[in-house]
């Protein structure tokens, strides 16, 4: 029997060792006594009503079962409790302690607690805090809480105490009955949950959670410095920053993989609230309940802007020149490999182009190397505006240049492009008060009659550019030395060309026309002719295609309507 049960019985003259039953007042007093600590139930109604009327013998039978009733309500009802029970009165002494299988939780065995107070059990700070808890409850008679922490048999745990004071008095005392509940488990989910929430909004990555139907529940600050929209405008919307991020089609790709993987995580282009554009990197992970089945999303995204121009500086820097800024030896073989490729695919020849300067080592070595890298920067600028934007420039090292040009529909138009490029140093070069006049040699390989190799079309290119420099320098040579001829021929004949109208060595031949029914005359076809004086009579053959591609086409025509025309008008009718 407990001892608060055993205390009362003897308050009403009972003892509770003895079978004996009680006297009638004495019944009526325990009934009483049952009826206001405990609540008066069906049973304590029947019993007062047949106190009056029972024999001895059923007295002390019901007597017997009451007393243990009683005991077992209270110790079920103790027991029960997952929290720790104790009674105290207002000195702070402990008179009940209900703990059973919680004893690994009690911070000294029962047989230590009862009849002591808290300084005779708990450290100094925390037995002071429980006294100050204990006076509140009684002065207030509220239900006061304390948090406090202990290492128990258990381990070291937290509880949380709460007084409650009661109308039941020990000794003349007011009591409190404590509660102490372990929330050991409760602290460390708070802990868990200051420590996530403290992260989620520390961390420099945008973290958003959706819920199943992909709205959006909740974000964190690093999100709204990212993609630029508010908390509030996000919260409850479908994720707009991933609408500006894919198409329907690939949205509808990503969370099917989603769905079906649990996860994907990839590389997109956003755009911000402002409409500014951005490189992102998005993860997003489904997050399932005990059965499979997906309750939220969790998304994280990271602005990789910077890093992306991290590593477009970096490309850059390993594939251009740091002087001139155009394409190095790397990107010059990269991009001539894929020029050999297009060409063999649309079937059109391509050039490769090496320049080098005539005694550039004489600038650097009288003037300084300033001069001399002022010099190639000037040089890259005038290669620039030279070439088509199609055409592809590189500096491969020192003083030497590499053109790369596509579509040609015949070798010889190579020839005309090296002629444009020698053009570009006659004009004098300003540097640092110097007006240096500067020549080049240029050597040409074609591809892919010369070769589809880059190494092969390289060197090929490099030995024709010496021979540019044996040859007297300020010239161009091809690797191929018919493909040479051919092409100096062609500006021979050009030059000469362009004299031929100037000095009239240009004139017509007319072909009669006939009907051939009727048989007579019915015109006259005109027909050019090109009397060299050194070379005599020139074929049309020859002239023509040169006239064609060095713009004199336009001019020759010109001549002939108006000849054609002037004559016809002298020829009697």
């Amino acid at each position: 029997m407990h001892r608060l049960l055993r205390r009362q019985l003897k308050k009403i003259g009972l003892n509770p060792a003895s079978e004996s039953p009680p006297t009638l007042d004495q019944w009526r007093k325990l009934l009483q006594h049952i009826n206001r600590a405990y609540g008066q139930s069906d049973q304590d109604r029947y019993t007062l009503e047949r106190s009056m009327t029972i024999s001895s013998d059923e007295m002390h039978e019901l007597y017997k079962r009451l007393k243990d009733s009683t005991e077992a309500r209270l110790g079920a009802i103790a027991n029960a409790l997952p929290d720790l029970l104790f009674l105290q009165d207002a000195q702070g002494i402990y008179h009940e302690a209900f703990s059973e299988a919680r004893d690994d939780k009690l911070f000294r065995p029962e047989n230590e607690i009862i009849n002591k107070h808290p300084k005779e059990i708990f450290p100094p700070k925390i037995a002071d805090a429980f006294m100050a808890l204990l006076q509140k409850a009684l002065d207030t008679q509220q239900v006061q809480i304390l948090e406090y922490e202990l290492d128990v048999p258990a381990g070291r745990r937290w509880f949380e105490a709460r007084m409650t004071p009661t109308k039941l008095r020990l000794n003349g005392e007011k009591t409190v009955i404590t509660l102490a509940r372990d929330i050991t488990d409760r602290k460390q989910a708070e802990v868990r949950q200051r420590l996530a929430s403290t992260v989620f909004e520390a961390v420099t990555e945008g973290m958003v959670i959706l819920d199943r139907d992909h709205q959006v529940i909740f974000v964190n600050s690093a999100f709204t410095y990212i993609t630029g929209h508010l908390e509030a405008e996000a919260v409850g919307q479908e994720p707009r920053f991933l609408k500006n991020s894919a198409s329907e089609e690939k949205l509808r790709i990503i969370w099917s993989i989603v769905d079906t993987k649990g996860s994907w995580r990839g590389e997109l282009q956003s755009r911000r609230a402002n409409g500014l554009a951005y490189h992102l990197w998005l993860s997003i992970n489904a997050v399932k309940d005990s059965i499979e089945r997906i309750t939220h999303y969790a998304l994280v995204l990271s602005d990789i802007s910077e890093l992306k121009r991290s590593q477009d500086e970096l490309e850059y820097i390993a594939t251009h020149d740091p002087l001139t800024h155009l394409p190095n030896r790397t990107l010059f073989h990269e991009q001539l490999e894929q020029a050999i490729h297009r060409s063999k695919r649309v079937n059109r020849r391509g050039a490769v182009f090496f320049l080098d300067l005539d005694r550039f080592k004489n600038i650097n070595d009288t003037l300084g190397h300033h001069v001399g890298d002022d010099l190639l920067f000037q040089v890259a600028d005038r290669l620039r505006q030279t070439a088509r934007e199609e055409d592809m420039i590189a500096r491969i090292g020192g003083d030497e240049f590499t053109l790369v040009i596509e579509n040609l529909q015949r070798a010889e138009d190579a020839a005309k492009v090296a002629k444009n490029l020698l053009k570009t140093f006659s004009a004098p070069f300003p540097l640092k008060g110097y007006d240096l006049e500067i020549s080049a040699s240029i050597g040409i390989s074609i591809f892919p009659d010369d070769g589809d190799e880059i190494s092969q079309l390289t060197k090929q290119a490099d030995s024709a550019m010496y021979s540019a420099k044996e040859q007297g320098r300020n010239t161009f040579r091809f690797f191929t030395q018919k493909l040479t001829e051919t092409a100096f021929e062609f500006f021979d004949l050009e030059i000469s060309l362009r004299r031929a109208l100037e000095l009239n060595q240009l004139f017509l031949l007319y072909q009669p026309q006939y009907d051939l029914i009727s048989g007579k005359l019915i015109g006259v076809e005109a027909l050019i002719r090109w009397n060299h004086p050194g070379m005599g009579l020139v074929s049309p053959n020859r002239f023509i295609p040169i006239a064609e591609v060095s713009g004199l086409i336009e001019p020759i025509g010109e001549w002939v309507l108006q000849t054609a025309a002037t004559q016809a008008i002298l020829v009697p009718s």
